[in-house]
């Protein structure tokens, strides 16, 4: 009897001190809470009074003048100097086409040399594009106009290996001629044997027939 009366109260103890704590644990989160307060709003006044004057920072209004002691800025005007040049650079320019136009007597005769027509009359038209001159004749026309009309020994030089190439050009083409025209001459005479050995068959086969012809009339 006394261990049954031990246990009950043990677990009496117990449960009391569990629900002592569920209600300390409740009352806790209570506290916790803060409480909402109201809030109050502050009415704030924009309208300036009579005499105040305005914040700074603020756009004048529309209508207002402009603070005296001000000027208004003036536009620079533009230097005109480098239009007033370049005139003279295009005059410059046109006396060294006029130079350049004017070649020496000496000038042509080297360059005609050069390009191989000694003796010959220098042009007096720049060539085009599109003449009947191809190939190394054309490239030795526009070379020797430049030739006359600038003093550069380079293009001398230029005319000297172009008509050096065109007589080597000149001297194949020759040699082709040749061996074109030896080449027509000895089928030409091929062809003449065939016509002489044609001929002398057919008068010998005409002579043939003529003699059947006689021994079968006889």
């Amino acid at each position: 009897m006394h261990k049954g009366e031990r246990f009950r109260l043990v677990a009496v103890i117990g449960l009391v001190i569990a629900l002592m704590s569920a209600g300390f644990a409740i009352a806790g989160d209570t506290f916790d809470e803060p409480q909402d307060e109201p809030t109050t709003c502050v009415p704030v006044d924009d309208t300036i009074e009579d005499g105040e004057e305005p914040v700074e920072g603020e756009e004048p209004v529309e209508g207002e003048e402009p603070v005296e002691g001000e000027e208004p800025e003036e536009c620079e005007e533009g230097d005109d100097t480098d239009e007033a040049e370049e005139p003279a650079d295009d005059e410059a320019e046109e006396g060294d086409e006029v130079a350049a136009l004017e070649p020496s007597d000496e000038r042509i005769a080297e360059c005609m040399t050069a390009a191989g027509m000694e003796g010959e009359v220098a042009p007096e038209e720049k060539p085009v594009l599109g003449d009947d001159l191809k190939g190394l004749e054309n490239a030795i026309s526009h070379v020797l106009w430049n030739c006359i009309r600038n003093d550069n020994d380079g293009l001398v030089n230029a005319l000297e290996h172009l008509s050096a190439n065109l007589e080597r050009k000149e001297l194949r083409d020759e040699a082709k001629e040749e061996r074109k025209a030896e080449r027509e001459a000895v089928k030409s005479e091929r062809k003449a044997e065939r016509e002489a050995v044609k001929s002398e068959r057919k008068a010998e086969h005409e002579a043939a027939k003529a003699a059947r012809e006689l021994a079968r009339a006889s």
